[in-house]
C-alpha cells in the first residue's frame, strides 16, 4: 500500500481510485520483480504499455496526465526499488 500511497500524492489521485485499479496496474508492472536490481528500460516498456482504458479508469484523459503518471511510477520504483521490488513477483 505504501506504494499507492506515495503515487496518490505524487499523481495527486486518490488513493481509493488506485487501490479500485490496482490489479491492473500490477499486470503491466508484474514482470519487473524478476530482477533483485532496477532496470530501467523493462520499466520503460512496461510504462509504455499501460492500456489506455487503465488512463481512464483511474480519471486520466489527458496525455500529459498520463505521461506524468507513468513518471511518478518511474520515479518511485528507481529510487525505493529494494522496498517494493517483491510486491511485483
Amino acid at each position: 500500500m505504501y506504494f499507492l500511497d506515495l503515487l496518490s500524492l505524487m499523481s495527486e489521485i486518490k488513493k481509493e481510485i488506485l487501490i479500485e485499479n490496482q490489479h491492473e496496474l500490477l499486470k503491466y508492472l508484474s514482470h519487473l520483480g524478476e530482477n533483485e536490481k532496477f532496470d530501467s528500460n523493462k520499466c520503460f516498456k512496461a510504462l509504455n504499455n499501460i492500456d489506455e482504458n487503465y488512463f481512464i479508469c483511474i480519471g486520466l484523459i489527458n496525455k500529459e496526465e498520463q505521461k506524468e503518471f507513468c513518471k511518478n511510477i518511474f520515479i518511485i520504483l528507481k529510487t525505493k526499488w529494494s522496498s517494493f521490488s517483491s510486491c511485483f513477483c
